[in-house]
């Protein structure tokens, strides 16, 4: 009887009574010459001495997976940060663009920012720009409600080239709005 997850003290022998069993009976019937009814007595005989050797052996595996489980166990408690669980983050197989730090500085507060600086074209000039050697130097600069201040010269020569949001072509607002919402989680907006 092959071994699985019944437990094998439970199981009962079959009725070899039955005319279901009648091509097992018969070759009893043939070599010994006895009835039907002593040859289901017969292979009752030999299931149950079959029986007793496949619980030994099933009782044998359930001893072995418990030993295997409480071994188990005791290595979650000795090593139970090697357990711990995780969440699994997809690695990004592109190296992720970010546009000028100012430009991440007004969207973290919440300013207008025009989507050229997420573009490819915008993202490649951030790259260039920090990587000149101006970084020191600034430029003063007006807003639209008429405040002074002070910004990198490299910014400055980035936002001259600045396309206004109505004139992207709609593959360069294909490339800002995923940028855009990277930009946005990098510095935890929130989902909404």
């Amino acid at each position: 009887m092959p071994l699985g997850p019944i437990n094998l003290h439970n199981v009962g022998a079959p009725d070899y009574t039955l005319e279901h069993f009648r091509a097992a009976r018969q070759p009893l019937v043939n070599d010994f010459q006895i009835m039907h009814d002593q040859a289901a007595q017969h292979l009752t005989a030999m299931w149950e001495a079959q029986n007793i050797l496949d619980r030994e052996e099933w009782d044998m595996q359930q001893e072995e997976i418990e030993e295997q489980e409480l071994a188990e166990q005791e290595e979650r408690k000795k090593n139970h940060n090697k357990f711990l669980p995780y969440n699994k983050v997809p690695i990004a197989s592109t190296i992720i663009k970010l546009p000028l730090p100012l430009t991440l500085h007004k969207l973290k507060k919440g300013d207008y920012i025009e989507l050229y600086y997420f573009t490819n074209k915008g993202l490649a000039e951030a790259e260039v720009s920090s990587r000149s050697g101006d970084n020191d130097a600034f430029a003063l600069t007006c807003d639209e409600n008429g405040h002074h201040a002070f910004i990198p010269i490299t910014a400055a020569k980035v936002k001259d080239s600045v396309i206004p949001d109505k004139d992207l072509t709609w593959v360069e607002f294909n490339e800002a709005a995923p940028c855009l919402l990277q930009a946005m989680c990098k510095i935890s907006w929130d989902e909404e």
